[in-house]
């Protein structure tokens, strides 16, 4: 909260030092500097990050909203280091006073209405009304991929500005401490607290984050695993052939591990899958793939998928970038033998191709012991689920 970030100890340590107190104690000295400094260290890191995702997206009206409070935030960072260098001073310095003054008539000039002038370009007061933190993932969610990296990206566009009001809850708290005669406890905690709540609405304007390990195709809105323990697997392990009297025998997915309450069932999905939500996960199907790297550039489709997309690189190069395809099986009867056609999609090429195993019946699992492919999984979004504004 932004009242409780800033500190009860710093609380008046400006009236002290304004000379409207006997004791300004070494301690809170101390305590001042130490939050002065976790606030302006934690303030530009986020201003780098916030910079760095507004030189990568390039949007004119995300650039534009973020702007539109700089002379406010220029005016928290003037009066912030003007604290600063006043928390420096000694205690027996003929300036403090004067120059605790002057802080003092800084922020009673620029920065009174500054709570609502922020809350104006970030809160969500109005249903329709854009704001920079919905700018930026709206902008963010035009790109193909949006994964967790996305959602941290626009938590830092909140985070910024939610550092930024804590520093301003900070002086402004101060401010009310030496004022005594205009403002009294009641209005000094109602101020702040209303500061506090902008803070916390701004907050609805973060969509849910993408959950860890995966990515979603924003085109597609599918959303993709991107790393799995573990995922080389052999046919043997994830299918069977089973008899069927009078016919062809039937090729079969084995039914896999009970995971998140979603029940046994066959491993192509739906199903669960062991570290994620959701009961919907399936084997990708060739076109599923097609779409997860239409658009790709450079070296390979798999390169393009760990470096813009953010799969982990260990997980596609698994089983030499091969994977296994949901529904990529034909089988048939021969003169003498059974034959299965079994599909597997090459992530290093982009392309789909076929092992044909052939065998006496029922003598089929030393052919499944020899082929291999890793697993992916993939699930469609619900209408409802929202991870970025579209609009």
């Amino acid at each position: 909260m932004a009242a409780e970030k800033a500190g009860t100890t710093a609380l008046g340590w400006l009236l002290a030092a304004f000379g409207l107190d006997d004791v300004l104690k070494d301690q809170d000295v101390a305590e001042i500097r130490r939050i002065v400094d976790q606030l302006s260290k934690q303030v530009a890191q986020l201003q780098e990050q916030v910079g760095q995702l507004q030189r990568d997206l390039g949007v004119v009206g995300f650039s534009t909203l973020l702007h539109q409070t700089d002379r406010t935030i220029g005016q928290i960072d003037h009066a912030t280091s003007q604290l600063e260098l006043l928390a420096g001073l000694r205690a027996d310095n003929p300036n403090r006073a004067e120059f605790a003054r002057t802080i003092v008539d800084y922020i009673g000039t620029n920065l009174l209405d500054a709570p609502a002038i922020l809350n104006r370009g970030l809160g969500s007061h109005l249903p329709l009304a854009d704001n920079v933190i919905k700018a930026a993932s709206r902008a963010l969610g035009q790109r193909k991929f949006f994964g967790p990296q996305s959602s941290a990206e626009v938590r830092s566009v909140y985070d910024y500005f939610a550092a930024y009001q804590v520093q301003l809850a900070m002086l402004l708290q101060e401010y009310y401490h030496a004022k005594p005669t205009v403002y009294s406890a009641e209005t000094n905690a109602a101020n702040l607290a209303r500061l506090q709540g902008n803070v916390e609405s701004q907050a609805r304007a973060l969509k849910p984050d993408v959950p860890a390990n995966t990515v979603i195709d924003t085109k597609s809105r599918e959303m993709w695993v991107t790393d799995l323990p573990d995922p080389k697997k052999r046919l043997i392990e994830l299918a069977e052939v089973l008899p069927r009297p009078g016919s062809v025998p039937r090729f079969s997915w084995r039914t896999g591990e009970n995971v998140n309450q979603c029940g046994t069932r066959p491993v192509d999905g739906p199903t669960g899958v062991r570290g994620f939500a959701y009961c919907n996960w399936e084997l990708p199907t060739a076109e599923a793939y097609r779409r997860l790297t239409e658009g790709w550039n450079g070296k390979s489709p798999a390169s393009w998928l760990v470096s813009v997309a953010g799969f982990n690189a260990g997980f596609i190069a698994a089983s030499g970038h091969v994977k296994w395809v949901r529904m990529g099986y034909d089988i048939g009867l021969g003169r003498f033998s059974l034959d299965l056609s079994v599909y597997q999609f090459d992530l290093s090429n982009d392309s789909l191709f076929s092992h044909r195993l052939v065998w006496r019946s029922p003598n089929w699992q030393g052919e499944f012991e020899r082929v291999y492919a890793a697993l992916m999984y993939v699930r469609k979004l619900a209408p409802d689920d929202s991870y970025w504004w579209s609009s």
